[in-house]
């Protein structure tokens, strides 16, 4: 059972029981001052007819005297309304056998005397004696009319003690909804929306609820230190995992740095006597066609190796970029001529947006350059086999201190799983012989050589959206050594 519940129940039990105490002794209060009204009424019509009664037997007029004593029984409230002979027998008015109920304390001779006594109910009886030849009046007034107004007092008295306890119920329902179950409600949903993935909103509670503001006050203030705490640990967090992937990649690096120093050297004159050989084979007179149809495949894959070679290189470098101010919208529109033939042969829809006035970012632009190119030609190689629209928008877009470049592709995008991963060295989507997986990681490192940062996320109806910001300079640009 709930609380409030319990409350209601306990409330209207004892709003009951002070209306049934307030009632008890109401209807005694009013018990005793209707038996005193009754006693006074009986009283003075006692003293009526006995003076009624002395003047009818003086001038013996016994029969007027009947006729009175008879009207007065018919009231209902009238148990008996005689005159005594001498005898003790009636003389006049009634019931015949009026003295059977008589106490025998009750003398008529003694003189007046009142009592109560049980005369087929119980009675207010009054005795008065009279003159000669008669003895005494004898009335006896039924106490019904206490009876009757007890009843109707005791059923006025529960129907108003269960208005009060209904109209209290709800009173006290109102009151507890609106200062306790409600506020102990709120601050319940609260403290079953703190576990929540989402943070809770703060509680509200009427000021009406005293304590129990003070209360969802201290709580809410809770909520933001365990917030703060659990953001700060967030964040604590997540400078651990980019320090612990930044000294993988830095201890991969290391290694690929030793690795690629010792490929390129000893890699670099055996490629460079075959490189030599095969152009000379293929510009060899008189050779045979399919000789130099070999000697030219032989001459691109060695310059494919040597270009894997100088990414490597490129990679595994540690020294930083040679950066000057230099002029954003020159690096993106060299950038876009340089893909242009490709993107017109994939049958790609390329657009480029460039700002009105000129964007100054520090920056290497040979490197800027490399880095834009490497994105923007592994959107081309995602749209060359993409069955949809194939269409390519380059953008140049500034915030306060800080200038973007915008790649989006309406390719086939990245699944959710595999975008953490897309930054890694030779991690690549493509199918083997089709990529080396050098090349986003190349533009990250790039980016961040610049002090930027490369974002990649998915774009809206498809597709990959590649951001690159570089901080803008606060000098006039350089022209752009890419361009």
């Amino acid at each position: 059972m709930r609380l409030a519940h319990r409350l209601v129940l306990g409330t209207s039990a004892v709003v009951v029981a002070v209306m049934t105490l307030y009632g008890v002794t109401v209807l005694r209060q009013r018990q005793e001052l209707i038996e005193q009204a009754l006693v006074r009424e009986t009283e003075m019509l006692g003293h009526a007819m006995q003076i009624v009664a002395n003047s009818s037997i003086r001038n013996r007029q016994t029969a007027s005297l009947n006729r009175v004593l008879g009207r007065i029984l018919r009231d209902p409230d009238m148990a008996i309304s005689a005159v005594l002979d001498s005898t003790g027998r009636v003389m006049a008015g009634g019931p015949a056998n009026a003295l059977g109920c008589v106490p025998r304390t009750v003398n008529p001779r003694a003189g007046e005397s009142q009592v109560w006594a049980n005369c087929g109910g119980r009675v207010r009886l009054v005795v008065l004696p009279l003159r000669a030849p008669a003895r005494a009046l004898v009335l006896a007034r039924r106490t019904t009319v206490i009876e009757r107004d007890t009843a109707a007092s005791a059923r006025s008295i529960v129907f108003t003690s269960i208005a009060l306890a209904v109209l209290g119920s709800l009173a006290i329902v109102a009151v507890l909804r609106r200062w306790l179950t409600g506020p102990l409600d709120a601050i319940l949903a609260g403290v079953r929306r703190l576990g929540a993935a989402e943070n809770p909103d703060p509680i509200e509670v009427p000021r009406a609820a005293a304590e129990l503001q003070h209360l969802a006050g201290a709580f809410n203030a809770m909520v933001e230190r365990l917030e703060g705490n659990q953001r700060t640990l967030i964040r604590e967090a997540e400078e651990r995992i980019a320090l612990e992937r930044r000294l993988r990649d830095t201890e991969s690096f290391a290694a690929l740095g030793r690795l690629t120093g010792g490929v390129a050297h000893e890699l670099g004159s055996p490629l460079g006597v075959i490189r030599v050989r095969a152009e000379a084979i293929h510009g060899l007179r008189g050779a045979p066609e399919t000789a130099r149809r070999h000697a030219g495949a032989i001459a691109e894959e060695v310059e494919r190796i040597e270009k894997l070679v100088r990414d490597l290189v490129h990679v595994a470098r540690r020294h930083g970029p040679t950066v000057v101010p230099t002029d954003l919208a020159g690096v993106v529109a060299s950038v876009a001529e340089s893909i242009r033939p490709d993107a017109d042969a994939a049958g790609i829809d390329l657009a480029v947006s460039l700002p009105r006035h000129a964007l100054t970012v520090h920056a290497d632009g040979r490197l800027l350059h490399h880095a834009l190119y490497g994105i923007v030609l592994n959107a081309v190689q995602a749209l060359r086999g993409h069955r949809g629209e194939r269409i390519l928008h380059l953008r140049v877009e500034q915030a306060d201190h800080t200038a973007s470049i915008v790649v989006e592709d309406s390719g086939p995008g990245i699944a959710p799983d595999l975008l953490p991963r897309v930054f890694e060295p030779f991690f690549t989507t493509k199918d083997v012989g089709e990529g080396s997986g050098l090349g986003l990681a190349i533009s990250a490192g790039i980016a961040e050589e610049h002090g930027g940062r490369l974002v990649l996320t998915a774009a809206e109806g498809g597709g990959v959206r590649a951001q690159l910001d570089i901080p803008l300079a606060t000098r006039p640009a350089q022209p752009s050594a890419a361009a």
